[in-house]
């Protein structure tokens, strides 16, 4: 499954997510975590989940850690928006690890750069506004190694945010998944973007990340997101 999102889609999940209904500088990512909430929700069977690139954003260890099994996966990085390595970790244990249920796992590592997990193992790895940090010729082997941690009938969910009108990269990202051997439809329709189409407020955003030390951001347009579910065959 495939999707991009409008205004309406993010509407109505605000409206069953209340925690996400008010104005933020960061709707792709409110967005994604909505969607990836349905999708758990909808799933309860799913009881393995991984989360890769969680950053400091405890929101799916928070609903779900204390009843099912959920690991985390992430890492310090030498990006202009993350803090140094140190107080990376400080800002992790205080706004992650300690509001979390203490059986939730934590692994420091990437994915698809050898860090060790078990294979065959998961129900749902899911990314949230992850990958589109990575140029799409260093996301196949993330995709691939996430296909080998997936059980199978498991499902790989996520938001892949993109700059407006970039289809080939959307085209590619899914390329990548089928590669993989993860199921999404063989024909992806033409990326078009209109007034519905959820965009997040680049004035916005651009204000919110000058506000971090250190940290720049460049305009380079209208940001929307693109939401998939992909079976493992």
């Amino acid at each position: 499954m495939l999707k991009i999102p409008t205004v309406d889609d993010w509407w109505k999940l605000t409206l069953k997510y209340p925690q996400f209904h008010h104005v933020s500088n960061s709707s792709l990512k409110d967005y994604g975590y909505m969607e990836a909430f349905d999708y758990l929700d909808g799933n309860p069977s799913a009881t393995r989940i991984l989360e890769f690139g969680h950053g400091f954003n405890p929101a799916l260890f928070a609903r779900y850690g204390a009843e099912r099994e959920v690991w985390g996966l992430d890492n310090w990085q030498n990006l202009p928006y993350f803090p140094e390595k140190d107080e990376w970790n400080r800002k992790f244990d205080a706004e992650v690890r300690d509001k979390v249920p203490p059986r939730c796992k934590f692994i420091r590592g990437l994915l698809g750069s050898g860090v060790d997990l078990p294979e065959n193992y998961f129900d749902v790895i899911c990314s949230i506004s992850v990958l589109e940090e990575l140029p799409i010729d260093a996301v196949p082997p993330v995709i691939e190694h996430a296909a080998r941690l997936l059980k199978s009938g498991g499902v790989l969910i996520g938001s892949h945010d993109t700059c407006a009108m970039q289809d080939e990269r959307v085209k590619k990202y899914c390329e990548i998944q089928t590669s993989a051997g993860l199921d999404l439809p063989d024909y992806i329709p033409p990326i078009t973007y209109d007034h519905r189409t959820l965009i997040e407020n680049p004035t916005a955003a651009m204000f919110w990340y000058q506000g971090q030390p250190s940290a720049e951001r460049w305009y380079y347009g209208h940001w929307s997101t693109i939401w998939s579910v992909a079976k493992k065959q």
